[in-house]
């Protein structure tokens, strides 16, 4: 089940109530319908994330927007984050209240996710750029930080050093376990360049990878993993 809505919220305010236009949608149950072709399972988290960073996305300026651990009435503790734009809380998401569920006589998990309309509100247009004929190159960065430093903020500081040569760049492992002190974590991202003129050489992408490391250590706290 996947539901959606949009309407004003009353927020108050020293001069009455606010009003603003809001976006909500829950969703609950399997991830996909019945199908042969692939493993199913139920709905968590990072689907009902996924759903919302794809609207956000629509709206454009997607990458000023973070994510945070957060509090929230409606939301279980520990399964809530709230959506940030300049440090101020736009949107929540998360797993409703176990207390909610009980009052709706609902058989969770159910998640759920608010935020404001303005952010999606103005459409993205795609604009045509040519391909390059030039070689993406591959390097994986491995660091290690402490357990409360979140995913958004590794890849938001990874991405603002890199520069204009960044194609992609992904998170593919986080770890915790033995070999690893118990307040770290370990987390490697994938990090693509190409240049759309010619071929990288191999001083400019290690330039490149030590800015990121740098930026990662100086904002981050991170450590190279060895």
């Amino acid at each position: 089940m996947r539901l959606f809505e949009t309407g004003l919220r009353f927020l108050p305010d020293p001069g009455g109530l606010q009003q603003r236009v809001a976006v909500a949608a829950i969703a609950s149950g399997e991830r996909w319908g019945e199908n042969w072709a692939s493993d199913n399972g139920p709905l968590d988290f990072f689907d009902i994330k996924g759903d919302l960073e794809a609207l956000l996305e629509i709206g454009g300026g997607s990458d000023l927007l973070g994510f945070a651990e957060a509090a929230h009435p409606a939301l279980h503790p520990g399964q809530c984050a709230a959506l940030l734009r300049g440090g101020e809380a736009v949107g929540y998401l998360g797993a409703m209240h176990p207390e909610l569920l009980r009052a709706f006589d609902l058989h969770g998990p159910v998640y759920m996710f608010e935020f404001d309309y303005e952010l999606a509100s103005k459409k993205n247009l795609p604009n045509f750029k040519g391909l390059s004929k030039f070689p993406e190159v591959r390097r994986d960065i491995a660091v290690l930080v402490d357990v409360s430093v979140s995913a958004g903020r590794i890849l938001q500081t990874a991405r603002s050093a890199a520069g204009e040569w960044l194609t992609d760049l992904k998170l593919f492992d986080v770890y915790r376990g033995q070999g690893i002190d118990q307040n770290q974590k370990s987390m490697a991202i994938g990090v693509v360049l190409q240049h759309p003129e010619r071929t990288l050489t191999d001083d400019e992408i290690a330039g490149i990878i030590q800015r990121m490391v740098s930026a990662l250590a100086r904002e981050c706290g991170a450590a190279l993993r060895d």
